[in-house]
């Protein structure tokens, strides 16, 4: 399969999924195309088990911002998300996670996304890494990048910590 990924800076495929950030539009979409290329068998949908990308028709990823980006928080989160016969999220468990805060946080963005209904009845895994790399600055500045078949690759600035006088 290789280490085939797609940034937020280019993807030049069809429009199938969009990614948000933060419930606006993050500049990237994802088409059957590149998965079915990424998959190297072109039969993407007609497969029993179905990667987690593969199954995406509309998702607010959740990235740095606020206490979470200011608490420092970084690893791998692994998402098991159980689909209904209609596509729509039925149950989102955090399976492995570096900190309690996620286990909290991460099923109510996925409860929000779409799925499409080919994938309806399926459970779907996701891979989310959080990291923290460069200078340290006032915002996150996220990047991200999307790794076939399921993981998001969250990547930030630290943030700067500001001493409290008493």
């Amino acid at each position: 399969m290789g280490n085939r990924s797609a940034t937020f800076n280019a993807i030049s495929r069809p429009i199938l999924a969009k990614l948000r950030v933060f419930g606006k539009p993050a500049g990237i979409v994802i088409g059957l195309l590149a998965l079915s290329a990424a998959s190297g068998n072109g039969s993407l949908l007609g497969e029993q088990e179905q990667p987690g990308l593969a199954c995406i028709s509309d998702m607010a990823l959740p990235v740095y911002a606020g206490i979470f980006w200011q608490a420092q928080v970084t690893g791998t989160v692994k998402v098991r998300i159980a689909l209904s016969p209609g596509g729509t999220p039925s149950e989102v468990r955090v399976i492995e996670s570096p900190h309690p805060s996620f286990t909290i946080w991460l099923p109510g963005w996925f409860k929000k996304s779409s799925f499409l209904p080919q994938c309806g009845g399926k459970t779907i895994a996701l891979t989310i890494k959080y990291r923290l790399e460069g200078l340290r600055r006032e915002s996150p500045d996220n990047q991200i990048v999307i790794k076939f078949p399921d993981t998001f690759e969250i990547t930030a600035h630290p943030p700067i910590l500001h001493q409290t006088i008493d």
